[in-house]
């Protein structure tokens, strides 16, 4: 992509906040008039990341798209195209004004243009880089990622395993009865996802990928959706990385172009009607078995499957009406403190010695549902907006020159080490429009320790394994020539 067509399209996306600041009266007083815009900029930003997805990568393109769904979403089903959902009566959004969600809506296509304006700064100013594949080195790191793979998934399973047949007892929504094997149940389910980034890094065949999918394919019976399904895009991505390091494995998409996109459609269609019936579900104890044909069925050809998952996803723009009803009136702006107490929360609270404060803004989403006594969850733009108000497009901006480098590296990427770490880390980034940063804090701490310490002990446990074989290969050299001069 050239430089000047990046730029003219950052020009462009700044023009367009401009537009859109210079009307902000309409657009906040009318939500119809919002989400119709909030709509087709939504279209004009992912159009274009389409035909320039080589310059941005495709782990921007994934985040980007969650972003819009998530935080756009069920504004545009409702007050554009007009859908009523059939399986929610409950709208998160009932509570609020007009005007509250005009603001809200606002703030979200201002930062949805600047994130998108950000991603082009970097394709703009970004030189090409490669990294060389180095034969030596490689089958070195994919031996520890195998082995440390493996060693995390022996550990892990039945923990795992047991994590989720406790769960079916148990309905959506509602906790568990919480003991240490619980929690070290909890843990390993954490955990398990860094064993299988490792061997499907390490190892880099379809037997693998399949078997980590199959791993999360069950979690869907719990009612859980969203965490299964960036868990399997994760090791999607990962595998037709590692798979793209092969020559000689490359894929004709000119000749499958077609094929793949009908293929691609169907999948999608059938599996968002998965999840409509996944979220009738989720109330019950456990599924029933005999009528979930049926059901599936039924929801597939009388309702639009497509839509029921955008608006269920959709509600990211709740907690963010909410925060901007109490942030600044009666809680006045943090500016980047709250991320610190975010890093606070982290670390477990053993001696009652945290200043409740902190508690309170570190765990800022829980704060704000009880003052509002609902439930619907984080949202990146809600905690942005809790320590910027309206700057929160500005550091949109520098999250999209962020996750672009950051999607750049992993296209680019030929160390297998690296591109594991990534993996762990890619499913904060995915899940960051519908989280917060004291989870995603709490998230790396647990995994990214276990995935280091397991890579330097697989690195040990490998380094002496090529040491005592190369030993042995030396010996053999150096008899060889004697006993050929016996001989």
């Amino acid at each position: 992509m050239r430089s000047l067509v990046a730029a003219f399209i950052v020009m462009v996306d700044l023009a367009i906040v401009a537009v859109c600041i210079s009307v902000a009266a309409p657009l906040r007083s009318s939500v119809a008039h919002a989400s119709t815009v909030a709509m087709w900029l939504s279209l004009y930003c992912v159009g274009l990341l389409i035909v320039y997805r080589r310059s941005v990568g495709g782990v921007f393109l994934v985040f980007f798209a969650v972003f819009i769904v998530c935080s756009l979403g069920r504004a545009v089903l409702v007050y554009s195209l007009g859908f009523k959902s059939q399986n929610f009566s409950f709208e998160s959004l009932g509570a609020y004004d007009e005007y509250e969600i005009g603001s809200g809506l606002l703030l979200s296509i201002l930062s949805m243009m600047c994130l998108h304006a950000g991603a082009f700064i970097y394709a703009a100013a970004r030189r090409q880089v490669s990294e060389p594949l180095e034969h030596a080195s490689h089958e070195h790191a994919t031996a520890v990622l195998r082995r440390g793979g493996l060693v995390l998934l022996l550990v892990c399973i039945l923990p795992a395993a047991y994590d989720f047949v406790s769960s079916l007892t148990v309905p959506y929504g509602q906790e568990r009865e919480i003991t240490l094997w619980t929690q070290v149940a909890a843990l390993s389910t954490d955990v398990m996802l860094v064993a299988l980034v490792f061997l499907v890094v390490g190892y880099g065949n379809y037997l693998v990928t399949a078997c980590a999918i199959a791993f999360y394919i069950p979690q869907y019976l719990l009612g859980a959706r969203g965490e299964p399904t960036i868990a399997i895009v994760i090791i999607l991505l990962l595998h037709f990385h590692v798979r793209s390091w092969n020559r000689h494995d490359g894929v004709h998409f000119r000749r499958l172009r077609a094929r793949w996109i009908v293929i691609s459609t169907i999948g999608v269609v059938l599996v968002a009607n998965l999840f409509s019936v996944i979220g009738d579900q989720r109330g019950s104890q456990v599924f029933e078995g005999g009528s979930l044909l049926e059901i599936y069925t039924d929801k597939l050809l009388h309702s639009n499957p497509v839509y029921e998952l955008v608006y269920e996803l959709g509600v990211a723009l709740a907690p963010l009406t909410a925060t901007m009803r109490h942030v600044p009136l009666d809680i006045p702006y943090q500016y980047g403190k709250s991320f610190f107490y975010s890093l606070v929360c982290a670390v477990p609270d053993i001696y009652q010695v945290r200043p409740a404060y902190m508690t309170e803004l570190g765990n800022f989403p829980q704060t704000i549902a009880t003052l509002e006594g609902a439930s619907f969850g984080a949202s990146m733009l809600q905690e942005l907006w809790l320590n910027f108000g309206w700057l929160t497009p500005l550091a949109m901006m520098l999250i999209g020159v962020a996750l672009c480098g950051l999607s750049e590296r992993f296209s680019v990427g030929r160390n297998p080490l690296k591109i594991a770490l990534v993996g762990v880390l890619l499913r904060v980034v995915f899940w960051w429009p519908r989280s917060s940063v004291a989870f995603s804090l709490r998230y790396l701490v647990v995994t990214l320790t276990f995935a280091v310490l397991v890579y330097a002990v697989s690195t040990v446990m490998v380094g002496r394994k090529g040491t005592h074989t190369g030993a042995l290969r030396n010996e053999t050299t150096q008899e060889a020539p004697a006993e050929e001069r016996r001989g």
